[in-house]
């Protein structure tokens, strides 16, 4: 087999079935060609080494072959990239978020800081990886496999300042942190603009005619005073105080970061509820290795909650909590395909803080942490409030607060969501992305 038909079949195994032959035979009479015309210009056949540097022009297999490929040679397209990237940037800053507070939470329950934070940062990575390949398969699931979002056809102008948060990272968080702004507000102005070439070359280039180079001039030497003058009038040396710095230009007045746009909140929920699905089904891990004898050790008391089976509490709730987690996702998908749905997104809403509202309710009366969280009464929290002044800190207030806490935000969520779904609209005006308008500079 000559080394012609060893190329071609390289690249034939990377064509498509239906259309190889023809182009193998194509590929063949162009690279005969060539070597044809070089053996005419040497007058003698070609050696091995010149045939392969023929061959090395026409091109790999695998660049010849992506030539012929049909449909979209990339993973995630430029339609699709903007969201992508931003729900990589909130993934990864939840992932980092959780690692860090189960890092603190390890060290408070007394445990070596050295094991926890080498967790931290193994369940970090790994947290990540996964979190970028569940986005990276679903920006291909929408963009190969026909899934679509009816953003992308009936998308507004008000939703595309959107695309801004896809730019976020450190120096929009140090420009916000250092009194800059948020991009797009009127007051904004970056940390290092990047200065235009026109700049460089108006600043460089000297105006008029290009002057020739003069010698510099010598400064003359003082003339010596006569002794008799030098005796009678010392030399009186005056301090010139050192020229005014510039003033520094004012500080733009603060302004507070963007609110969400309806897409926006739709991606959020789309990773979040991503991150948390995950969570639940242990393909991201965060172990906070905490045990009765841990915080005991750190000063916190269990109480009730060391005889409670978690175990058996997880298998009880694992259907219902995917379900929920599911349930954000959906949330995040229908605020992507009807972002000015608002009726149906109150619904949506209402529902999610309902199921949160009875989870806590459930938490509280029947559920195996009832006995540690449960209180009759104002008076029996005050009770169990006084535990504090001892010197271990009970943990059972801190749950019952918690669970409280749950309660309440359950049902704002609700309420919230109800009134949009009786009362809600979407914007009579335009209004950039959902973000309420910035106000005017001063003049």
């Amino acid at each position: 087999m000559t080394l012609v038909d060893q190329y071609l079949r390289a690249v034939s195994i990377l064509l498509p079935m239906a259309h190889r032959e023809d182009i193998v035979a194509e590929l063949r009479d162009t690279i005969l060609s060539r070597i044809e015309a070089r053996e005419e210009e040497l007058g003698r056949p070609l050696t091995d080494d010149e045939t392969e540097a023929v061959l090395r022009e026409v091109g790999h297999p695998l660049v010849v072959a992506a030539r012929y490929r049909e449909g979209p040679q990339h993973v995630v397209g430029p339609a699709i990239y903007p969201y992508w990237a931003f729900a990589v940037k909130v993934g990864v800053a939840i992932q980092v978020a959780v690692a860090v507070l189960v890092l603190f939470g390890r060290a408070l329950a007394g445990g070596d800081f050295a094991y926890a934070l080498g967790r931290a940062i193994d369940s970090a990575v790994g947290g990540i990886l996964v979190l970028v390949g569940v986005a990276t398969v679903v920006a291909w699931l929408i963009e190969r496999q026909g899934f679509r979002i009816g953003y992308f056809e009936t998308w507004r102008v008000r939703d595309l300042r959107f695309l801004e948060f896809a730019a976020w990272d450190w120096d929009t968080l140090r420009d916000w942190l250092a009194g800059r702004g948020w991009p797009g507000q009127p007051y904004w102005s970056p940390s290092s603009p990047p200065s235009s070439p026109s700049s460089r070359s108006s600043s460089s280039a000297p105006s008029g005619p290009r002057s020739q180079p003069q010698r510099p001039q010598p400064s003359p030497r003082p003339q010596p005073r006569p002794r008799a003058q030098a005796a009678a009038q010392p030399e009186m040396r005056t301090y010139a105080p050192p020229p005014p710095s510039p003033p520094r230009a004012p500080l733009p007045p603060w302004q507070p970061p963007p609110h969400w746009s309806p897409v926006g909140r739709g991606v959020v929920l789309l990773v979040g509820g991503a991150v948390l699905v995950l969570w639940w089904i242990s393909l991201l891990r965060y172990d906070l290795g905490v045990s009765p004898g841990a915080l005991r050790a750190a000063g916190f008391e269990p109480g009730p909650l060391a005889s409670v089976n978690w175990e058996a509490l997880r298998a009880s709730l694992f259907w219902p909590f995917l379900a929920y987690g599911l349930g954000i996702i959906l949330r995040g998908v229908f605020h992507l395909a009807h972002p000015w749905a608002v009726r149906l997104q109150g619904f949506l809403e209402a529902s999610s803080g309902a199921a949160v509202a009875a989870f806590g309710v459930w938490l509280w009366n029947a559920s195996p942490l009832s006995a540690a969280v449960r209180v009759d009464g104002f008076a029996d929290l005050a009770w169990r409030l006084s535990a504090f002044q001892d010197h271990m800190v009970p943990m059972s207030p801190l749950a019952t607060i918690a669970v409280a806490m749950l309660i309440v935000i359950g049902l704002s969520v609700m309420v919230h969501g109800l009134w949009d779904m009786l009362f809600g609209a979407p914007p009579p005006e335009p209004w950039p992305a959902g973000i309420s308008a910035w106000p005017e500079a001063p003049r």
